[in-house]
């Protein structure tokens, strides 16, 4: 059993690394004018997992709990639930977008990958909705001591959208790769992006079993956290500052969807 002090240091300690990381290279970005839709989804996660650890830390049981009243308990409960799923939908929209920003010019390659994001923030806003109205239709857990809202249609609803994306996730950079030759840093940075896509679905589908069997409350935090940081390391660990046609400012009228070869060179 994993203790309350080993779960509030390891969410600090590696939320913390996170967080540093994702901050240097987006003040990195910035400062190169290499800022793109994927950098903004991440900056917003970031924001969001920031207040995700503070909540954490809030809804943490014991006697040394920040929350003395049952009040604080529920806003917290409220707060860390929808930046949880926030900082999951944001950073897996940034992920792919990673890979639209990677890939060669193409239908399957670029285009389809584009508008799979778009879908992701889709699934994230249903996501949403169902949570804050399920959990207003049925307002009974609210008055639990560890006020929380579970039930089998979100749990199943839940799953189902992180498979089919996770799923998304770990085939674009193949298509991407296989779609046509790429330079050889291109490929080094797909294949980082496609191992990251791996980790993030290993950890997805260890949240999902622990929620769904019910293995313990602080077991089930313990796959949160790692999850709410995983696809964090991904933006970190692949840094696109070495392929060419990320190097200089894209002009406006270009956006890395086209098929057009001439765009593919310069956005950013």
């Amino acid at each position: 059993m994993i203790s309350l002090l080993a779960l509030r240091v390891i969410a600090t300690v590696v939320h913390g690394i996170a967080q540093i990381c994702t901050i240097l290279r987006l003040v990195y970005q910035k400062r190169k004018h290499r800022m793109w839709l994927d950098d903004g989804f991440v900056a917003a996660a970031l924001l969001c997992s920031i207040a995700w650890l503070v909540c954490f830390w809030i809804r943490s049981q014991g006697v040394d709990s920040l929350a003395q009243s049952h009040l604080w308990r529920l806003r917290a409960y409220w707060t860390d639930s929808l930046t949880f799923l926030t900082v999951v939908w944001f950073t897996r929209t940034a992920v792919l977008l990673s890979t639209v920003r990677l890939a060669p010019p193409g239908l399957f390659s670029r285009q389809i990958p584009f508008f799979a994001s778009i879908l992701f923030l889709m699934m994230w806003g249903a996501l949403l909705i169902q949570r804050v109205y399920m959990c207003h239709y049925n307002s009974s857990w609210e008055s639990e001591d560890d006020p929380q809202c579970t039930n089998i249609p979100m749990k199943i609803t839940g799953l189902a959208c992180e498979l089919f994306s996770d799923f998304i996730l770990i085939v674009s950079p193949i298509v991407a790769l296989a779609s046509s030759p790429v330079a050889r840093k291109q490929r080094r940075l797909l294949l980082i992006t496609f191992i990251s896509s791996l980790a993030f679905t290993i950890v997805s589908v260890a949240h999902a079993v622990y929620t769904v069997r019910n293995f313990g409350s602080r077991s089930e935090d313990l796959t949160v956290i790692i999850q709410v940081c995983t696809p964090f390391s991904s933006k970190v660990s692949a840094p696109d500052s070495d392929i060419p046609y990320l190097r200089s400012r894209a002009p406006r009228y270009c956006f890395p969807i086209s098929l057009s070869a001439s765009c593919s060179r310069t956005s950013a």
